[in-house]
């Protein structure tokens, strides 16, 4: 059994001009991102007893998608300050 205190485990931090580029140059991904699935959501959800809505959902699921790659992509670079 491994004990907490022969395992360490590194909690870096990246510094603070790499975090501050990467919060703002992601604010209006995030912004925009949220104000289209909030929208999508709902009307996918209103109109899934038609069964468009559905069709609808199943796009969002993709866009949410989408967004995840983007936001690992934008994030990459951040990594290698960390090493």
């Amino acid at each position: 059994m491994v004990s907490a205190t022969t395992a360490e485990v590194s909690h870096r931090t990246p510094p603070f001009g790499g975090s501050l580029v990467f919060l703002l140059t992601n604010l209006p991904l995030g912004v925009v991102a949220f104000g289209l699935l909030t929208g999508f959501i709902s009307a996918g959800i209103g109109s899934a007893v038609v069964w468009v809505g559905v069709a609808l959902l199943a796009l969002v699921v993709l866009a949410v998608r989408g967004a995840a790659r983007l936001e690992r992509q934008a994030a990459r670079p951040l990594e290698g300050a960390l090493a």
